[in-house]
């Protein structure tokens, strides 16, 4: 016994040196070795969850589930095993293919409570990791991946918004709501119905969908702009710029053009030197093409020549997906030569 303490009162020690010094594969080498050397310590469950969770930050997944695997099997009722549950299922959807299927199903155990017990509350910190990991899951996925995979994205995220409006994440959560509900909705418009009846009540469907997602990034917008963009973090960067511009999507989409071209123009002025403003401004021709209105529609591009002209060819080439300064201004002069707006 008193050598089961000492064990377990060197290992704490080391596993708090190794951590500190930032020696993270001595710390697995630690705990891997304490485990295999003291199956009966009743300390060998925390040891095990510490170690799937080493593997996890060092990215050698395989390990890791195999740590969590056994903490779960081997210690069912101790904190250490419902502990392992969430980042077991992060590390098994890491790992893709055949592996997927297993952390999803492992997330709606604990989510939809099908465990022969009841494992979470809905206020413990698992149970809301859990919900949050299975949202972004389905927002990821493919439809061949998981049918009806943005309807579950919406269902579990207004779920989630629900259950924790005070979380930090709420603003990330709130944007992939909307662009959850942004895409289901033109998805829906793209789709084929038989008679007049159902072409009119896809039409329906699709409009509550892009205006709900117009009010939620509307949110992100709200919640965002204020800052000083210093102090965002890159992502919520990236979620405001695109709140912007998706924003001003659903209102072209919903052929609400005028709108849309205030939307648009918001946009432009607030990112203009960079390539999102490019994309925006094109969109600025199309709504006055739509409205009719020609004079409009050349000037709209008159003025995208010259914020082409004012931007370096770097700074599309930098922009992940976006077509080069060349594309944008072979486009602007064929438009501007043939007159078609």
């Amino acid at each position: 016994a008193n050598d089961e303490v000492a064990a377990t009162v060197s290992l704490q020690c080391a596993v708090e040196n190794f951590d500190a010094a930032g020696m993270i594969e001595r710390v697995a080498e630690v705990l891997a070795e304490f485990a295999k050397e003291h199956p009966g310590s009743d300390r060998r469950a925390w040891a095990l969850n510490k170690l799937g969770l080493t593997y996890q930050g060092l990215q050698r997944y395989p390990e890791a589930v195999a740590a969590f695997d056994e903490t779960i099997a081997k210690y069912p009722r101790q904190l250490e095993a419902a502990a392992s549950m969430v980042p077991l299922a992060e590390c098994l959807m890491t790992l893709g293919r055949e592996h997927v299927r297993r952390g999803v199903d492992l997330l709606m155990t604990i989510v939809d409570d099908t465990a022969p017990e009841p494992l979470f509350d809905p206020q413990a910190q698992e149970y809301r990791g859990a919900l949050f990991q299975l949202a972004e899951h389905y927002c990821r996925a493919s439809e061949q991946e998981e049918p009806q995979h943005l309807e579950k994205a919406i269902a579990r995220l207004e779920v989630a918004l629900a259950l924790y409006p005070d979380d930090p994440q709420t603003t990330r959560l709130h944007f992939l709501l909307a662009d959850a509900y942004r895409q289901s909705g033109s998805k829906l418009r793209e789709e084929e119905a038989g008679d007049r009846e159902a072409v009119a009540r896809l039409a329906k469907e699709a409009d509550l969908r892009l205006r709900r997602a117009m009010a939620v990034y509307e949110t992100v917008i709200t919640a965002l702009a204020p800052h000083d963009a210093s102090t965002l973090t890159d992502l919520e960067r990236v979620y405001l710029r695109a709140s912007y511009l998706y924003r001003a999507d659903c209102l072209f989409d919903l052929g609400r053009y005028e709108d849309a071209i205030i939307a648009y123009n918001e946009a432009v002025w607030r990112y203009e030197d960079l390539p999102e403003a490019v994309s925006a401004s094109m969109q600025i021709v199309h709504c006055h093409q739509r409205l009719g209105q020609r004079a409009e529609a050349a000037a709209a591009l008159e003025r995208l020549s010259w914020l082409l002209k004012k931007m370096p060819a770097t700074v599309f080439q930098r922009a992940s997906g976006m077509s080069s300064k060349e594309y944008w201004e072979g486009v602007v002069t064929r438009l501007q030569r043939t007159g078609v707006y």
